[in-house]
């Protein structure tokens, strides 16, 4: 049976969820974890008591790539891209260069 993955970022049905943990009540599951619902609403912390929308996670797998929510996540969350400014890198570059009298 496939379980899901601390951590990992998971969809059903226009639903998004980074699982972190499972909690069973009686005869259901109830997911906890960050979510971005059907609207793009993100949510750090929230749950889902589903059934259909984990069994549809679950045979979905985990998120291999994560460019379908990235617009939707707030800004320095840790799963957010970040972007690196490559001059940024040169001018480090050629200071490095210059200290070491190469230029």
């Amino acid at each position: 049976m496939k379980s899901f993955i601390v951590d990992k970022w998971y969809k059903a049905e226009g639903y998004f969820i980074k699982f972190k943990r499972i909690e069973r009540i009686i005869d259901y599951n109830r997911i906890h974890g960050e979510t971005i619902d059907p609207t793009c609403k993100y949510k750090e912390i929230d749950r889902w008591a589903n059934t259909d929308l984990e069994n549809e996670a679950l045979s979905r797998g985990p998120l291999e790539d994560l460019d379908e929510i990235q617009e939707y996540l707030p800004d320095g969350h840790i799963d957010k891209y970040t972007t690196i400014k490559v001059e940024d890198d040169y001018s480090y570059l050629m200071k490095l260069l210059e200290k070491l009298n190469i230029i």
